[in-house]
């Protein structure tokens, strides 16, 4: 079980957070141009 956790420690970690990186940057030059198309409707 230890080394199950220590693999997935290894292995799926620098993936996970490669992903989620990917996924903030997506996100963050997202939400800019969202932002700036619907400005102008009053929420």
């Amino acid at each position: 079980m230890t080394s199950f956790f220590k693999f997935f420690q290894n292995f799926f970690f620098p993936i996970s957070l490669a992903s989620f990186l990917l996924v903030i940057r997506r996100y963050s030059s997202f939400v800019p141009d969202y932002y700036a198309r619907y400005s102008h409707i009053n929420l």
